[in-house]
């Protein structure tokens, strides 16, 4: 038959065995939700490539779009690349071509695709794009977490066009651009809206995109 003292001594185990468990739990949480981060040193090759032509999309196509507008072309690129209808790269959805047409349309201009390829920018211009360059890689290490304010959206144009799309919805605005996803997405709920899946949270960073892949889960460096 336990006495007091022992009947203590298990309820106090029990009870830092629970606490223990919580601790760890809210640890391993807010690890997974923390945003990664990593220099662009940590980048793998590849990484990097894939970095820099989302870096060029966003800059070519909103270089001086309110900061939520960068991040916006930022997820309509990446979007397209888990979308299984356009190719499975940043850079190939950045320079892809559907029926002759550039998708985005700065990659067929002459003049901004030979400086994207040289870098050949101002002094203005690339303090933009080294802003926008933060920008591109913190999307690219965090899609998935972050949520996206295009609402999953896949495709865009500026406010002073009127292309003749058809069966698209508008999801929102945002600066001069308004984004659009396909219709019968819209109908079904299809909507990426900041979701958690791991295979999306997984996609860009897990696969060498930081050599080696480091989580600095609290500001580490």
């Amino acid at each position: 038959m336990f006495n007091i003292t022992s009947k203590t001594i298990i309820l106090s185990t029990l009870i830092f065995i629970l606490a223990s468990i919580t601790t760890i739990n809210i640890i391993l949480n807010n690890t997974f939700e923390a945003p990664m981060k990593a220099t662009w040193s940590q980048l793998t090759t590849g990484a990097k490539q894939e970095v820099k032509c989302l870096a060029d999309n966003i800059f070519y196509e909103a270089a001086y779009e309110p900061h939520d507008g960068k991040v916006a072309v930022a997820m309509v690129t990446l979007n397209r690349v888990i979308s299984n209808h356009y190719e499975d790269t940043i850079c190939g959805v950045v320079k892809e071509k559907i029926r002759g047409t550039c998708q985005f349309s700065w990659w067929c201009q002459d003049k901004e695709r030979n400086a994207a390829i040289n870098h050949d920018l101002t002094p203005r211009q690339k303090q933009v794009y080294d802003d926008i360059l933060a920008i591109a890689l913190n999307v690219y290490m965090n899609y998935g977490r972050l949520e996206d304010p295009t609402k999953g959206a896949l495709f865009y144009h500026a406010d002073y066009v009127r292309p003749n799309w058809k069966n698209l919805n508008v999801t929102t605005k945002i600066g001069r651009h308004i984004f659009y996803v396909k219709s019968d997405n819209f109908k079904k709920g299809d909507v990426r809206n900041g979701t958690n899946d791991a295979e999306i949270k997984s996609r860009f960073a897990e696969q060498g995109a930081v050599q080696p892949l480091v989580l600095l889960a609290y500001g580490g460096s």
